[in-house]
Formats: C-alpha cells, structure tokens, sequence
C-alpha cells in the first residue's frame, strides 16, 4: 500500500501541488480549512480516527479524555456536525508535540497514523530504495532523470516501463486525430500551420 500511496504522492509533488489544493468536492471533513494543518514541530503526521473507539484513544492520546464524554465529539454524527470545533481542537493539541513524538503517543494508543513525508523524505524512505521503488533512466531528449516503478505488481500480467515519460505536448497530434481533428485542424492548434 505505501508504495501505491506514495506513486501518487509523488506524481503531485512532481506537478508541485498544493497538499490541499481543491476543497470543493469530497466529505465535509475533508474540505475543512484545518485538514492541512500548519507544519508543526518537525515534520506533520497523518492519523485516521474512523471509529468511535479511535476517537476515545485519540482524544486521550492528545491529553483531553473528556472529549469522548462531549455530546459534540462522542458520535460520529455529532463529530460530523461540529467538524470545526473537532479540528480546530486537534490543530491546536498537535501543534504540542514533534511528529516522532506523535507517531509514539498514536501508536500507543492504537490510533492508526503515519508520516506525511514531503519529496525529499520519500526519496530518502529506506523502504522504497530497498524495495526498488525508484527508477533511474535515461531520457532521450532530458538526459538522466528519475521515475517510479510500477508500485503494484501481478503475476500474470506484470507491469514494465518502456517508454520515458513524454515531454509537454509530445502526443497532442495522435490524441487531436483520435479526437477527429484533421491535419490542418491540428496543425493550426499547435500553431505550425503554413
């Protein structure tokens, strides 16, 4: 799962994304302002409390047991409904510790959580070098460059990479004809006409 994750993940950085560039779509909890937490101490975490027993270890992993109690945050319905009271709680209680910090504590209290890395922390992940997850290649026109590997694989229909990467607009005539342009339709979008 984490190399499928991070293929993505890098993809975006790749395209130098936001973290949270597009809040209009999606669960209620996932447009939040406060989702993209400012960078705390060292580094962010990324915990996922989806069950009202991970919310009771949350809420006492951040030293406020008495949130479980609280009509507001007991149920997901009342988590739901009050979505920026609970976040802006969290936001506040994280900012408290380190991210190695956090990781022990959710880990402790059986709070499923992990690093959010940024590009550099992916490249130097031990476990993607180990598992071959990066590529090294040679492009014809970029010269050497960096890629990923497929991040999943099949036993009978196994992935392999034979093309380099295309450059900006490199198929834009095949897809303009797949699309039913002609040649001096296409020519005069990609500006090249006579």
């Amino acid at each position: 799962m984490f190399p499928a994750t991070s293929s993505v993940h890098v993809g975006k950085h790749r395209r130098r994304s936001q973290a949270c560039p597009d809040r209009s779509r999606g669960y209620a909890s996932s447009r939040w302002r406060s989702r993209c937490w400012d960078r705390w101490r060292r580094g962010r975490v990324c915990l996922l409390a989806t069950t009202d027993r991970q919310w009771r270890n949350l809420f006492a992993a951040i030293d406020r047991p008495d949130l479980a109690d609280d009509p507001r945050f007991a149920t997901i319905a009342g988590r739901t409904a009050n979505i920026d009271a609970l976040y802006t709680l969290l936001a506040e209680r994280m900012r408290l510790r380190t991210t190695a910090e956090w990781r022990e504590r959710l880990d402790r209290f059986d709070v499923p959580n992990g690093v959010v890395n940024d590009l550099a922390g992916l490249v130097a992940d031990p476990y993607l070098n180990e598992t071959g997850f990066f590529r090294r290649v040679e492009h014809p026109t970029e010269g050497p460059t960096v890629t990923t590997a497929i991040p999943v694989s099949f036993s009978a229909t196994p992935g392999e990479l034979r093309l380099p990467p295309p450059r900006l607009g490199q198929h834009n005539s095949e897809i303009l004809a797949e699309l039913g342009f002609n040649a001096a339709d296409i020519a005069e979008i990609s500006g090249s006409a006579g």
